[in-house]
């Protein structure tokens, strides 16, 4: 699992899927484009390409890029506002650790921008920079689409609804009675998964699960602290 989420938020996640976010749910599909006009694009990406290999094939082997003090420090504000997400968003934690890693890929993608448009030049501008945060955020929301419409586990759902109940205290007729699981299976489920439904709560929504102390002695019942 921790694996498959490391590969996740390193780039898999992208690489999986071709996804175009609208906000607009009623977004229609064009016909596709005639052939003449694909191969003409086809044609354009070609020459763009030998335009990209000749800039780079002029560059030797031992050059080294480095940044401007303006765009360490926009790298460094960007980073921090990614900290900032992290530690408040209750978005998935495949799409808070993306964005999170997200800093590598736009600091590799603005030395590319730097050297596309001005390739004698080894100090990347604060400019390029700005255009690979532009870049990423006109592409990130993709992720958390493509996330928020997979179906979700059973132990999922428990979860969230725990964390939008953490205020209250939980018995485990309140969570029998949402369905979630067939009510005879109930019981045997949640026994055996209760350690998964912990964990997705406190990953996902940094928050602990105990059992309740106080009150009916034969009620079983559960309260949730913050980590």
């Amino acid at each position: 699992k921790d694996y498959f989420i490391s590969a996740l938020t390193t780039g898999l996640s992208r690489r999986a899927y071709v996804f175009i976010p609208t906000n607009d749910e009623n977004t229609k599909l064009d016909y596709i484009i005639p052939y003449e006009e694909k191969e003409r694009q086809f044609e354009l990406a070609r020459v763009l390409q030998k335009d990209i290999k000749r800039i780079y094939d002029t560059i030797t082997p031992d050059t080294i890029y480095s940044l401007s003090e303006e765009s360490k420090q926009m790298l460094v504000d960007y980073q921090n506002s990614c900290i900032d997400y992290f530690n408040s968003s209750r978005d998935n934690m495949i799409v808070k650790l993306e964005k999170l890693n997200s800093f590598w890929k736009i600091t590799k993608l603005a030395v590319v921008y730097s050297i596309i448009d001005n390739p004698t030049s080894i100090i990347v501008q604060s400019k390029y920079v700005q255009m690979a945060i532009d870049f990423y955020k006109l592409i990130s929301p993709s992720l958390k689409k493509v996330i928020e419409k997979r179906k979700k586990s059973e132990i999922e759902k428990y979860a969230e609804y725990i964390a939008d109940h953490k205020d209250d205290i939980i018995t485990r007729t309140d969570l029998r009675n949402l369905n979630y699981v067939h009510n005879a299976k109930f019981k045997k489920f949640f026994d055996e998964h209760l350690d998964e439904i912990k964990e997705e709560l406190e990953i996902n929504y940094n928050l602990l699960l105990y059992p309740y102390e106080g009150g009916n002695k034969s009620m079983k019942a559960y309260q949730v602290v913050k980590k």
